[in-house]
């Protein structure tokens, strides 16, 4: 049953991590591009690549309830698709399918380059 504490209070911590990173991107980029989604996509990419490639090596970071917070609770709450959908396909009705085209491309590069670095260095974890 704990567990199920553990998960929400972490979802609850990377619902309010995700928020603070959408305000600082909105101030600091002006609201003109999505940043935010972006950034948290690559950030929480990173992340849980890394906590799970290290325990495929063999080197857990953190017990397992703690991991589960942390990639189910946290990350769940803190990454989104749903708001990198809905940015994107808004860049193509408001006209500018070559921003939106941008924004899928650097979700995937960067999203996919953060999760490759993390099991790279979750990897090296275990040796």
């Amino acid at each position: 049953m704990m567990l199920y504490v553990y998960i929400a209070l972490a979802g609850a911590a990377g619902a309010l991590a995700r928020f603070g990173v959408g305000k600082w991107a909105y101030t600091a980029f002006e609201g003109k591009l999505a940043l935010s989604t972006l950034i948290v996509n690559v950030v929480g990419s990173f992340i849980l690549a890394f906590i799970l490639a290290a325990s495929i090596a063999g080197k857990e970071l953190m017990p397992i309830d703690m991991k589960t917070a942390v990639t189910v609770g946290f990350l769940g709450a803190f990454t989104t698709f749903s708001t990198f959908s809905y940015e994107t396909l808004h860049f193509v009705q408001i006209g500018k399918p070559g921003v939106a085209l941008g924004n899928i491309g650097a979700n995937l590069f960067f999203g996919l380059g953060a999760g490759a670095l993390g099991i790279l260095l979750g990897r090296m974890m275990g040796s």
